[in-house]
Parts: C-alpha cells; structure tokens; sequence
C-alpha cells in the first residue's frame, strides 16, 4: 500500500494520470503491481472499499496525532521565556507517554489508524527534539523560532489530511 501524505504529495485529483517506478526482485526475475484503489487528494476514492478504508484510517491517525502535536506546540510557543525549555521538556515527555498508551493492545481502536498516529508520534519526538538542540545553540529565540516554523508546516498538514479523508460511500 503506497499513501502520499498530504500536503507533502498533495495527492492525484480526479481525472490526473500518476506514473510510478518501482524496483524490486522477484524470484522469477519478473514483478508485478496491481493498484487496487486510489484515494483522491479531494476525498473519492475508485476500488476496493476494504483497501480505501485502511488508507483513510492511516489518514484518520496522522490528523489525530498532527493535531496533537501542534496544540502542543501552541502550549509551549505561548509559555514565557524562563518556561520554555521546562514546557518544551514536558511537552516532549508527553509525547512520549502518549506512544505508549497508543501501543497499548487495549487502547487501539484500529491498527491502521495507530500506525498513522504512531507516524505522526515519531515526528513529533523529533521536532521537539530539534528545538531543544536550537535552544543550545542559539538559545530561547532559536528554539521558539524552530517550533514556530514546524506548527506552520503543521496546520496546513492537518487541514490537507481533514480534506483528503474518503467521503462516507452513498
């Protein structure tokens, strides 16, 4: 299953030809692709509903985790500057205890759904990472300016993921 995640790949809209290639060894020296459904960057979809269904809850999972990780970013971007780091710090051992709650057998809804949420978890360890690296060197400043500039690739993140989702069948 290959999934463009929006706004990063914006998608193939309706009526628009995409062309892929792919490398790969076969035992027979010969491979072969079926594509079996496509999720359109507008929400339809063609092909199997079972196939359509798994890419929307991979989708569902990365506009929950996404949505998660820019409220956090919003917290810590208002913290004041003696509270930022310890905000940053606390925000990142969130994130973490929300990977292991997503990796609790019980609490997954959907696995396919929790492989996107677990996606979006990972990102979301990195950025605040990288801010706390930009406040060792450049200081408060440089580390409000990187999350600053993460929250920005977020919200249209997000807002892409909500129109791509597969609108419910007729």
């Amino acid at each position: 299953m290959q999934d463009f995640l929006p706004p990063l790949n914006p998608g193939v809209l309706p009526g628009q030809a995409y062309t892929a290639t792919f490398s790969a060894k076969a035992p027979s020296g010969r491979a072969s692709y079926v594509v079996t459904s496509v999720l359109f960057g507008d929400g339809t979809g063609t092909g199997s509903r079972v196939a359509l269904s798994h890419i929307d809850a991979i989708r569902a999972g990365y506009e929950v985790g996404f949505a998660d990780i820019a409220e956090l970013c919003e917290r810590v971007l208002g913290q004041a500057d003696k509270d930022f780091v310890s905000a940053a710090r606390d925000a990142l051992s969130k994130i973490a205890d929300s990977e292991r709650s997503i990796r609790n057998p019980v609490a997954r809804p959907d696995v396919n759904q929790t492989m996107g949420r677990l996606t979006a978890v990972a990102y979301g360890k990195e950025y605040f990472a990288q801010v706390l690296e930009a406040v060792t060197a450049s200081g408060v400043g440089g580390g409000r300016d990187r999350l600053a500039a993460r929250l920005s690739q977020l919200r249209p993140m997000i807002s892409a993921l909500r129109a791509s989702r597969l609108e419910p069948a007729n």
